[in-house]
């Protein structure tokens, strides 16, 4: 038997076609990823499924960090803050990145275990 965590995120269809043209290869939330495996995504428009990343790294970085979050996280500093706010402002006061290694789908996953 096997334990494999997958997260499932919502994003927006733009961001999704960065990661796909590897353009953005880093994913910045305001919660763990709790040393998930994958990542699931679905639209934030349509809410349908998008496709399923490999996780690598993983860590978090406070605020004082946000010209590197920002960085990582492929977006326009003006796009970053209006995603995660500043702590003053009531946003969190450390945000988690996970390094996107690569498309997969659950039978890559679990290969001949299913």
């Amino acid at each position: 038997m096997k334990s494999t965590t997958i997260v499932t995120a919502k994003l927006c269809d733009d961001l999704w076609a960065l990661i796909l043209a590897g353009r953005k290869r880093y994913e910045v939330r305001d919660e763990s990823f709790h040393d998930a495996q994958a990542i699931r995504y679905v639209s934030a428009t349509t809410g349908n499924e998008l496709g399923m990343f490999l996780l690598g790294e993983q860590f978090s970085l406070g605020r004082d960090q946000d010209s590197r979050l920002v960085e990582l996280a492929s977006v326009s500093p003006d796009r970053f803050h209006r995603l995660f706010p500043a702590e003053s402002e009531g946003g969190p006061a450390r945000l988690w990145v996970a390094r996107l290694i690569g498309p997969t789908n659950v039978d890559e996953l679990f290969g001949e275990e299913l």
